[in-house]
């Protein structure tokens, strides 16, 4: 009988041990799955986070003269104006670069850290033996002074801002061409384009106009696109490109992501039945057709902003 007891009392005491050690084991994977989660909710918030201020800052770019004319062997100012929305006092990184359009020129200064407060850089590289030794940044400005100026810096020039996140709404640019007068490469501005507005609010399903016009002579091709999709500010998302070429009849291409959403009249681009992801920078770029061999000077792109779904209005004022 003793013994039975003992036996009954060993088996209580053995089930209540592996309770409490069951209890401790589910406890510590509570637990880890409590972290796991405090740890997802923080990346989602952070994710928000990072979504708001997409659409918190945005950034535009423009000029007071984008026709810049100058003499051989004299000093040019190319001038660059620049705000964000709302207003901030965070750095940003202004860059200069030459080129044709948006994706294809090629920096040749970098001021990084630039203090929207003084108006001036944390420092300033050049990334061109061409103008190495030439350029600078104007002091309290983000205007470029080229001196000495040669045949070949009949170009365009673009400005290029960055807020430090790098991202699609927090980065603009715009062109200035130089003309470099009594040399055998002068060539003016050809067209410019110009932009109904810099900022388009839209909902969802709406169809909506982002209107474009080219100002000047050979107007000739047009190009719509989106971005920039990296960092660097020299990558986008093709929507639509119109060349004219050698025949009647121009070659036109619509990216397959886009051809049943778009439409397009003279140089307007519309979007029919708005997504929230269609929210973002659209450039309008228009050109000479290629056998007139305008070059650089032929081009022309300016870009504005399409919302979609927000509450919050956009205002510098």
């Amino acid at each position: 009988m003793d013994g039975l007891l003992i036996s009954f009392v060993f088996a209580i005491v053995t089930q209540t041990c592996l309770s409490q050690s069951a209890v401790e084991l589910y406890e510590t994977k509570l637990n880890k799955y409590e972290q796991k989660a405090e740890k997802y909710v923080e990346k989602v918030e952070e994710q928000l986070d990072e979504q708001k201020f997409l659409y918190e800052e945005l950034v535009y770019v423009s000029t007071s003269n984008d026709e810049v004319k100058v003499l051989l062997g004299e000093t040019a100012v190319v001038p660059c104006h620049f705000k964000i929305c709302p207003t901030t006092e965070k750095q940003v990184t202004v860059t200069w670069k030459v080129g044709m359009n948006p994706s294809t020129a090629t920096r040749i200064a970098k001021c990084a850290n630039y203090d929207l407060n003084t108006r001036s850089c944390g420092s300033f590289k050049t990334f061109s033996e061409d103008f190495d030794d030439r350029i600078t940044m104007k002091s309290g400005k983000a205007d470029l002074i080229i001196k000495s100026i040669r045949k070949t810096d009949n170009r365009n020039f673009w400005c290029q801002v960055q807020t430090n996140d790098n991202n699609e709404l927090g980065t603009d640019m715009t062109s200035v061409s130089i003309r470099v007068l009594q040399s055998d490469t002068e060539r003016p501005k050809f067209n410019r384009v110009i932009l109904e507005k810099e900022l388009v609010e839209s909902q969802p399903g709406d169809k909506i106009v982002l209107k474009c016009r080219c100002d000047g002579h050979h107007c000739d091709d047009i190009a719509w696109y989106k971005g920039p999709t990296n960092e660097w500010g020299n990558a986008y998302e093709q929507i639509y490109n119109k060349k004219s070429r050698y025949r009647m009849n121009p070659d036109i291409t619509i990216a397959p992501a886009w051809k049943n959403r778009v439409s397009f009249s003279g140089f307007d681009m519309a979007i029919h039945s708005v997504q929230e992801n269609d929210a973002g920078r659209y450039w309008c770029e228009v050109s000479g057709a290629g056998y007139y061999g305008l070059g650089e000077t032929g081009t022309d792109a300016k870009s504005l902003v399409l919302t979609v779904n927000e509450n919050e209005k956009y205002s510098c004022d």
